[in-house]
């Protein structure tokens, strides 16, 4: 788990290695091989990421860009690049609220009205967030 200032209990959350993204570089930091990186903030890619994958490992990327590059690419190696998109269900995101009323920790920084999603982009993207920044569709424009 490489996190941005990472929150206290990051390892309760199942993380076996919490790496601060902020004092360290998880790229040179992790200890592979690994059989998946998920980058699911898009911070990397498969060419600087392939050398911590065990063979026939997989980078897997939530954004396209570089990944549909790598994706052909990886096919020549011993490593493979996938793309997954998500699209939100309902039902997922009522298991979603239903867990986070039952407890489930999620660390959150701040919430910010959907008016301001590109502040809390930009904020995020600063660094020194604590947390996940929710975007509060509720309130509407």
């Amino acid at each position: 788990m490489a996190l941005q200032t990472p929150p206290p209990g990051s390892k309760g959350l199942g993380a076996e290695e919490v790496i601060d993204r902020k004092t360290q570089d998880p790229i040179r930091s992790a200890v592979g091989p690994f059989d998946v990186v998920f980058d699911a903030a898009s911070a990397h890619s498969w060419a600087e990421t392939r050398h911590l994958l065990k063979p026939g490992g997989t980078y897997v990327n939530t954004l396209p860009g570089k990944v549909l590059l790598h994706i052909p690419l990886s096919f020549f190696t011993s490593t493979r690049a996938r793309l997954v998109l998500v699209k939100s269900k309902p039902a997922d995101l009522t298991q979603l609220a239903t867990w986070v009323v039952e407890g489930m920790p999620v660390p959150v920084d701040s919430t910010v009205p959907v008016r301001e999603v590109v502040q809390g982009i930009e904020r995020m993207a600063a660094g020194g967030v604590r947390g996940r920044i929710v975007v509060d569709v509720a309130q509407g424009w």
